[in-house]
């Protein structure tokens, strides 16, 4: 049987190059922070601007085609093949699932958010800061950027991923996904596709990352007293580099998956803590009210533009930099969601991503932002001015640390926002991997040399991105990294719709041999006719 001299060695194009941008990147943000922050947020608001309307377009289609997808005879459609079984069980396969989507998202921007348009919301709203209103619109707001549409958006365009991994038996490339797009072979739109991904996945897991970094920090300073700085910075980074690396190199069944299960129960003991320590009644009769909200003004929700107040930046510095990083995040998550869905139907593939991980998403949200509209609105405790004063990364220690047990709570929480950045960091970097060495296969794990390169390149960019600007700069990369990306999820959308049409067509004729050839063949016999 004739081998590929080049199996299982990098795509040196491909790496060396997005390596050299992520490098130059780093130097440049690291001597010129001041400059470099201006310039990020001047292209964020610029690109936000111009193609925001686009960027909500494609989310909203993505889910409502999701949805459809789901519940029409496609949805059947069994990820590697008819009689295939899942590697993992329920349990397992929905905590990686949340886990290696949400990173520090939620923790971060879960209580800080709320306030922020409690307090400040955007014009187009129409309430006023402070008011009932306000407070309803807050919260409903925070649970929608966090929950179903963004879950949609890292599995639907996946699962062709999982189709060509698993049901064609293909090697783990954007190759396909490319050339089924353009319905023919294309090799150097390929290496762009994995160019791309490679920067801005770098990118958007080192965003996550920094966050994640200012919060331990935030942590630290509120248990042991030592004050928040570049240094504490850089020596949490160092040390949360090592261990996400150390978990990367071992793999999905040892590292991932043990992590994800472990920051599971820890999200769900912290949520119970606040349940029973805070004011219960309240917290759960306003989570279900605003999830409510939500889910009847998704659409509303969703196309945000303050277009009639050009001066209220309010729809860039929040939902659309939101909306940037699950664009960024899409085309890599989605190699990761489809490496642990083996076995499962389209339908349950959709449907546990979207509804189970984007419903805990929402209830996290939701039970932390009510805590804090409440200690606000009751006068109990300044949330607002806590966030103005020493950060938004500080001020949900200062909520722990009021109610009983607050200190074991506050370690508990440092804990859980180290291996939550982790779970995410992990199979990014196995992920990236996977895609820059050549005929990587779904048996095997790619090399580890290229995995803990890729982690020290994400540990090294997180903290230079915080160092020059803190959240904001890590706002700003979101929406810019994302924009190019978004020609890889319209790739992924058009191969999929391609590839399940062919596969369903295969099933229902008795046929199992699935071949990606045939398939391309099939669309240039079309074209030519």
């Amino acid at each position: 049987m004739e081998t590929n001299s080049k199996s299982g060695k990098l795509k040196k194009g491909v790496f060396f190059s997005a390596a050299g941008c992520l490098t130059l990147g780093i130097i440049l943000i690291g001597i010129f922070p001041d400059q470099a922050y201006e310039v990020l947020t001047g292209l964020l608001y610029a690109w936000g601007k111009s193609t925001g309307w686009l960027i909500e377009l494609l989310i909203f289609v993505v889910f409502v085609g999701g949805l459809v997808l789901a519940a029409t005879k496609y949805g059947n459609i069994r990820i590697g093949g008819k009689y295939a079984k899942p590697d993992y069980s329920m349990f397992s396969w929905i905590t990686m699932s949340i886990c290696g989507a949400i990173g520090t998202g939620i923790i971060f921007w879960a209580l800080g958010e709320p306030i922020y348009h409690y307090m400040c919301p955007p014009s187009v709203a129409g309430v006023e800061g402070g008011s009932v209103e306000a407070a309803y619109w807050a919260v409903s707001q925070t649970m929608f950027h966090w929950s179903f549409e963004q879950f949609a958006f890292y599995s639907v365009p996946a699962v062709v991923i999982g189709l060509i991994i698993f049901t064609f038996k293909e090697k783990v490339s954007y190759d396909p996904v490319a050339n089924l797009a353009v319905g023919r072979e294309c090799p150097w739109l390929g290496n762009l596709f994995h160019f791309m991904i490679v920067f801005g996945m770098c990118a958007g897991v080192a965003c996550s990352m920094g966050v994640g970094i200012m919060q331990i920090g935030a942590g630290i300073e509120n248990v042991a007293g030592i004050g928040q700085s570049k240094f504490v910075w850089f020596i949490i980074a160092a040390v949360v580099t090592f261990i996400f690396v150390f978990s990367a190199v071992a793999g999905i069944e040892k590292g991932v998956k043990r992590m994800s299960a472990f920051t599971s129960y820890a999200f769900i003991f912290l949520l119970l803590a606040i349940l029973v320590l805070g004011p219960t009644v309240f917290i759960l009769n306003n989570t279900f009210e605003n999830l409510g909200i939500m889910l009847t003004h998704i659409p509303e929700r969703t196309f945000i533009m303050n277009s009639m107040y050009p001066d209220d930046t309010w729809s860039m510095d929040w939902w659309l930099q939101y909306v940037g990083s699950f664009v960024v995040y899409g085309p890599i998550i989605g190699v990761f969601l489809a490496r642990i869905a083996k076995g499962r139907t389209i339908r349950e593939f959709i449907l546990v991503n979207t509804a189970v991980s984007g419903g805990f998403c929402a209830l996290w949200c939701g039970i932390f932002g009510s805590m804090a509209i409440y200690l606000q609105s009751t006068g109990q405790f300044d949330v607002w001015k806590a966030v103005q004063e020493d950060g938004m990364q500080s001020t949900v220690y200062q909520l722990l640390g009021s109610l009983p047990c607050g200190k074991i709570l506050i370690v508990i929480f440092i804990i859980t926002v180290c291996t939550s950045f982790c779970t995410i960091a992990d199979p990014a970097a196995s992920a990236l991997a996977n895609v820059t060495v050549h005929d990587s296969s779904i048996e095997n794990d790619p090399p580890k040399k290229i995995k803990m390169l890729y982690g020290i390149f994400m540990g090294c960019l997180a903290y230079v991105l915080i160092a020059s600007g803190g959240q904001n700069a890590v706002k700003t990369v979101w929406i810019i990294a994302g924009v190019p990306m978004m020609i890889i999820i319209f790739a992924l959308i058009i191969s999929t719709l391609r590839t399940v049409r062919y596969v369903k067509a295969k099933e229902d004729a008795g046929d199992e041999d699935y071949k990606l050839s045939d398939l391309l063949q099939g669309y240039r016999r079309k074209k030519v006719s």
